[in-house]
């Protein structure tokens, strides 16, 4: 099989809020569809990763994001192409309106708050597996130090003001605390999708 080595470099944020993170599923139509990733996505020329990956999670999610620290990268050959995935890890910002937007779907299909460790659950894109890998790596080392990364904690993100809007809707258990959930309920994560056109 052949395989092409021309290098792009492409930002992807895990983006934590309440002990969990973001993780998003690839819409119909679109390479590797079906499979779930850390959203970001290609650097612009001149433009820097921690900048690229600020713009296009606003692009993507409408949310505004501070990434605070960096993964290592993960390099991946697929047969159309070679990506350099440059991680960061990031907080939902509050701006001077107090919120950091609006979650809306503007290119995956679906959206859900994970507790770190059930991303091993999910079928992930090939080169987020190393990332999400780093990622546990990285909060068992921090509790291990004693810090509180990745812990539990009550008040995980409900239908507030990072809840999809508009046409994307809660397609799993809308008001139940995570952390009140049996860890091998399906329903322990908040899932959102898109509406079928039908339904719009």
């Amino acid at each position: 099989m052949y395989y092409n080595f021309v290098m792009i470099d492409v930002t992807c944020a895990i983006i934590e809020r309440h002990g969990m993170v973001l993780v998003v599923c690839r819409g119909q139509g679109r390479h590797l569809a079906g499979l779930w990733e850390f959203p970001g996505g290609k650097l612009h020329e001149g433009e820097s990763p921690a900048a690229c990956i600020v713009r296009e999670i606003r692009e993507e999610l409408c949310l505004e994001v501070s990434p605070y620290a960096s993964l290592e990268p993960s390099v991946h050959s697929y047969p159309e192409m070679t990506i350099r995935l440059l991680p960061f890890l990031c907080t939902i910002s509050v701006g001077s309106q107090g919120t950091g937007g609006e979650l809306e779907l503007t290119e995956h299909a679906e959206a859900r708050w994970l507790w770190p460790e059930d991303l091993r659950t999910l079928e992930l894109c090939p080169a987020d597996v190393p990332v999400a890998l780093s990622y546990l790596g990285h909060i068992s080392n921090t509790l291990g130090r004693g810090e509180g990364a990745g812990k539990r904690k009550r008040g995980a993100p409900r239908g507030g003001k990072h809840a999809p809007r508009g046409r994307y809707v809660s397609v799993s258990s809308a008001s139940a605390e995570p952390a009140a959930l049996s860890r091998n309920s399906p329903l322990h994560k908040r899932t959102y999708a898109r509406q079928s056109s039908t339904s719009e």
